[in-house]
């Protein structure tokens, strides 16, 4: 499924225009180490919508204050720091409490990431790295879609090693998120991230080379277009 906005975009504009690569995947699948690879291997510019959200969740953020109004005085510490312990808790237990968290957060989040965009207009690909693609509906604004996904078996090893989760926990965060199968069934590509890192890189290597290569074919076409209008 390839996303038209990008070439719609072209077309309109007559200028060559930014494509944003939405980047997700289920816990434990690889997407942080891909977004790093991308940024720091290949030279890709990468919006990471965890950290905004951070950054709003920040002592005296906007974000931090919209959560005390929802939720209440609790969810913010003695020292004005946000009780992450807590709503983990609380959003993890229930759906409900986790559709509020979204909807507090998803509009900060997409206001910022609206901005960053814009000071990165120009680029050839944005990484938009987001967990929360297609829960939060963010994955209307990009062009193209990547999942890294992992056999069952590695996502467990991963998560455990790094996080120290039981098994109980680790399946609630799964079942916390849009079921796998469907992101993988409306994603222009998917990458199994099921060996190391050194292999991983040279998937997304050969991904961005092929990405390249399409997109100028592309634009060879627009060009045939313009010229025959």
């Amino acid at each position: 499924m390839f996303h038209s906005a990008w070439k719609l975009r072209q077309a309109i504009h007559g200028m060559k225009q930014s494509k944003i690569i939405g980047l997700t995947g289920t816990i434990g699948s690889g997407k942080t180490s891909s977004a790093k690879i991308f940024k720091e291997n290949l030279g890709l510019p990468v919006i990471d919508a965890d950290l905004v959200s951070f950054e709003l969740l920040k002592k005296g953020g906007k974000g931090l204050k919209e959560i005390e109004k929802v939720f209440g005085k609790e969810y913010v510490l003695e020292n004005g720091e946000y009780n992450r312990k807590l709503m983990a808790k609380t959003v993890f237990e229930n759906p409900y409490e986790l559709e509020r968290l979204n909807s507090v957060l998803h509009p900060l989040i997409k206001e910022e990431v609206d901005r960053q965009v814009e000071e990165l207009k120009g680029s050839d690909y944005i990484i938009y790295d987001c967990p929360l693609l297609f829960e939060s509906g963010e994955y209307n604004r990009v062009d193209e879609i990547l999942v890294i996904t992992v056999n069952e078996e590695e996502r467990a090893k991963r998560i455990k090693q790094r996080d120290g989760l039981a098994t109980s926990e680790i399946d609630s965060r799964i079942n916390s998120q849009v079921s796998e199968d469907y992101k993988i069934s409306k994603a222009d590509t998917v990458i199994y991230n099921n060996s190391n890192l050194e292999t991983l890189e040279t998937i997304l290597t050969e991904y961005l080379e092929s990405l390249r290569q399409r997109d100028e074919r592309i634009e060879k076409e627009l060009e045939i277009y313009e010229k025959s209008t």
